[in-house]
């Protein structure tokens, strides 16, 4: 439990920064692999994800 409700709100604060500043760091690279591909629907990340799961498919010989 906490002793007051000062640091419950405190310890809130230091959340919320660290939220801030890493959505800060990330949100352009977020942005960019959530993009749709040109001329579709679908993001980018979905292309990856295919791409990497056929040559481990291949890779791994259809297992």
């Amino acid at each position: 439990m906490m002793s007051s409700p000062v640091a419950a709100q405190e310890a809130m604060g230091i959340d919320e920064k660290v939220n801030e500043v890493f959505a800060n760091l990330t949100g352009p690279f977020v942005s960019l692999i959530f993009a749709p591909f040109p001329g579709t629907d679908f993001p980018w990340i979905v292309m990856w994800l295919v791409i990497a799961a056929t040559i481990f498919t291949v890779y791994f010989g259809f297992v």
